[in-house]
């Protein structure tokens, strides 16, 4: 049986600066910190990502100090995840994009977040 979800809305786009997260030194980071994401449910899913970088970067997808994902095209790109393999994020929790390339490109990345949560799960409780 398929999952019902309840859109939580988009959160961005955001420009990466130097990063501070201590993932990503010397290069451009797009900190999502919970005042960002602004959710009042336990958890949440990232479903979607668009962004946007210098030519030839990638990024790696951490929330928190766990690194979830690697080497994502990062110069264009409209990552969506239908498939179940929701990029899960806790109430309180940061998701750092860390982009591999150095601030000194003078090329900061952009990038917006698509989120949604499980209506099973929490009903219409994320809807307000």
């Amino acid at each position: 049986m398929a999952a019902s979800y309840g859109y939580l809305g988009k959160r961005g786009p955001y420009t990466g600066v130097l990063d501070t997260s201590g993932f990503n030194t010397g290069n451009w980071t797009i900190a999502f910190s919970p005042a960002i994401l602004n959710v009042n449910i336990p958890e949440y899913f990232i479903y979607k990502i668009q962004c946007q970088g210098a030519l030839g970067a990638t990024f790696n997808i951490f929330v928190e100090n766990v690194e979830w994902d690697v080497n994502i095209f990062g110069t264009q790109n409209s990552w969506h995840d239908d498939s179940g393999d929701n990029l899960v994020v806790r109430n309180g929790e940061n998701v750092y994009l860390c982009y591999s390339d150095a601030v000194s490109d003078n090329t900061p990345p952009v990038a917006t977040l698509f989120l949604r949560y499980d209506l099973g799960k929490f009903g219409n409780t994320g809807l307000g």
